[in-house]
């Protein structure tokens, strides 16, 4: 993938979370009303609005302002923050975030030796899965340089780069899987060209 190619592909990924947003608030509104069995014409009632535009609301192509997203919380009986984004400054945003991970990829939290964990199913997340190896796997070499070095100038240079590998997801891994596929097609070509010699020597 080409740095024109990756450009394109983080700011598709930043137009979808922009322009879903209305939907992401619509689709959580619509399953807590039906998990509750309230109409939209019971829900607009509450709130002070028509069942039609409740349905603008679920469906997306309208997205309301945070004072009726708090009416329409507070008509579910839910906090405002199950409607919206999770924002994970804080330890209730997490947990939302979290909910919200348990809702599409099957996340769950376990306990092993005392220490709790959150794993993630592996056939609703198999992709996440990958990409949580590939952070630990990041995280295990950056934390081996760590303990070997004793310099605080040297330790900061390494959380830098740590960061900036952060900072500039998925670049990182965009590159590892273009390198992958790279080697797996030069290593065809040499077997190719091996068994051309060969069937060349074959007719000698």
């Amino acid at each position: 993938m080409s740095f024109f190619e990756k450009d394109q592909f983080v700011k598709n990924l930043c137009d979808m979370t922009e322009d879903s947003s209305a939907d992401r608030t619509g689709h959580r509104i619509r399953k807590i009303r039906e998990e509750k069995n309230i109409s939209r014409a019971q829900l607009g009632a509450l709130v002070g609005l028509s069942a039609d535009r409740i349905q603008q609301y679920e469906n997306g192509s309208r997205k309301p302002r945070i004072d009726l997203l708090k009416k329409i919380a507070s008509a579910l009986d839910v906090e405002t923050l199950a409607l919206m984004d999770p924002v994970v400054s804080t330890d209730v945003g997490v947990m939302y975030a979290l909910f919200e991970m348990e809702d599409i990829y099957g996340c769950r939290p376990i306990e092993k030796d005392g220490d709790i964990y959150i794993m993630f199913d592996n056939h609703k997340a198999a992709s996440i899965n990958r990409s949580i190896r590939y952070w630990l796997k990041e995280r295990n070499r950056i934390e081996t340089e760590l303990s070997v070095t004793s310099s605080d100038e040297e330790r900061k240079k390494i959380l830098n780069e740590y960061h900036s590998w952060e900072w500039t997801y998925p670049q990182a891994l965009i590159d590892e899987s273009n390198k992958a596929m790279k080697k797996a097609r030069l290593k065809s070509k040499i077997q190719e060209l091996q068994e051309e010699i060969k069937k060349m020597d074959d007719d000698e």
